[in-house]
């Protein structure tokens, strides 16, 4: 039932004699209904690109969040299909307030969706047999095995379960420029659990554990940045980099957070919102996210717009590309190119699949070998592989229809991943046509 039916049905069941509380109460469903229904932006009609005909539902579904005012600033989307570019849309704005329209070359800041590209160079190593994901880490970087860390396997810090969401360390901007000052600080921190007991989304510190380690295994000592640039983005002609160079920060999309109105509207249309409010602001001054928030300050989403950070070389969120760019990755990687068919096979299923939630999230997520994996929409027993990103960024790889798609923007939404309506609505014409 939707809040106007609502609001109907409180008319014509309800006793409307004059009274406050009646009054209040319809005020209050029509005012909701009213949300629930209405843009609550400008929409932009700027949609740009190319598909294949038998997608036009998946096109009109990205054109949809558009003109029904789901897409407050811009968004780029991208669909491979067999190794072939089936789907490439951009639209909307890269900065609404000095009408910069989105266009083709625009980029955007992809966040947490930066580390399937980060596991996907450890897979590469993997593939090249210079490490194995049950290796100690301590093999591979011995001075790791401080303070409890010494049975780490690569699998762990891939998994969340390293034990180092947090590092007691106060963490400056200028450390996270050395990489060499990082893998020290790593090497001193303790954990807060046992390693590979618990598992608990390392949102920053992931970056700086796989770079870590990347540098000890590659034959060049080249962190991820280095390694992307070199064995992926140039060979192929892919516009990603993990910390934007200097002459390339014009095409960045201007990011934008949701308003208190936003949040109103998206929580009408998804009454899941009520639960995630409830585990954010419900949870511990002294909770493992409140801490994440404190350190290190710097990585305050809302700063994400500052150049500074942008070139930061941080592997686990300061991804950036655009939708084509992003996927035609995974499309190389899935097809043979970039990984062997037998890594890419392991890399199907997850490692842990169990029912249990997050330590840091406090939800139910399905990792492995650094992806997060979401059960198939319509094949029972078989998985997407990806990674979300901040603010509804998304790379998924559909091994069974032997599809990749993408999709980014500069209007962060409220959620992510299946909390991701403009996605979900993508998500569900792409596979109403499969």
């Amino acid at each position: 039932m939707t809040l106007s039916q609502l609001a109907l049905l409180f008319t014509a069941k309800t006793d409307l004699r004059p009274s406050k509380t009646n009054l209040s109460f319809f005020v209050v469903c029509v005012i909701l209904a009213l949300i629930h229904q209405l843009p609550l932006f400008t929409p932009s009609t700027h949609i740009g690109g190319s598909y294949d005909r038998r997608y036009e539902a998946v096109a009109e579904a990205f054109r949809r969040n558009f003109y029904e005012g789901r897409e407050r600033e811009g968004a780029s989307l991208a669909v491979y299909h067999k190794g072939q570019l089936v789907v490439n849309l951009w639209g909307g704005y890269a900065d609404r307030e000095s009408d910069r329209n989105w266009q083709r070359d625009t980029t955007t800041m992809v966040y947490s969706a930066t580390k399937a590209v980060a596991s996907l160079c450890i897979a590469m190593q993997v593939d090249r047999g210079l490490l194995s994901y049950s290796d100690l880490v301590i093999k591979h970087w011995p001075e790791y095995g401080q303070n409890g860390k010494e049975n780490t396997t690569v699998e762990d810090i891939l998994t969340h379960q390293a034990g180092l969401p947090i590092i007691d360390e106060t963490i400056t901007l200028a450390d996270a420029k050395d990489s060499k000052r990082m893998a020290q600080i790593l090497e001193r921190a303790r954990p807060i659990w046992t390693p590979g007991e618990k598992s608990g989304y390392h949102a920053i510190t992931f970056g700086w554990l796989v770079d870590a380690l990347m540098r000890k295994v590659d034959p060049k000592q080249r962190g991820v940045k280095q390694f992307v640039a070199e064995e992926i983005s140039r060979p192929y002609g892919i516009d990603f980099d993990i910390g934007v160079s200097q002459d390339q920060i014009h095409k960045i999309a201007r990011m934008t957070l949701p308003g208190f109105m936003e949040h109103i509207k998206e929580t009408l249309i998804d009454l899941r919102f009520l639960g995630m409010f409830a585990i954010f602001y419900l949870r511990p001054p002294n909770s493992i996210v409140q801490k994440i928030y404190e350190n290190p300050s710097w990585a305050d989403i809302r700063a994400f717009n500052s150049p500074e950070l942008q070139q930061l070389d941080l592997p686990s969120v300061t991804g950036v590309s655009n939708a084509q760019n992003f996927a035609k990755i995974f499309a190389l990687a899935s097809n043979g190119t970039l990984l062997s068919n037998l890594t890419f096979e392991l890399l199907k299923t997850p490692t842990i699949d169990y029912w249990h939630i997050d330590e840091v999230v406090l939800y139910p997520l399905v990792k492995g070998y650094g992806f997060f994996y979401e059960k198939h929409p319509t094949i029972v027993g078989k998985w997407l592989i990806g990674h979300y990103g901040y603010g509804g960024q998304s790379i998924l790889v559909d091994p069974e229809h032997q599809l990749v798609v993408a999709y980014v923007s500069n209007g962060l939404k409220l959620g992510t991943g299946e909390l991701c309506g403009t996605y979900q609505r993508i998500q569900r014409s792409l596979y109403s046509i499969l």
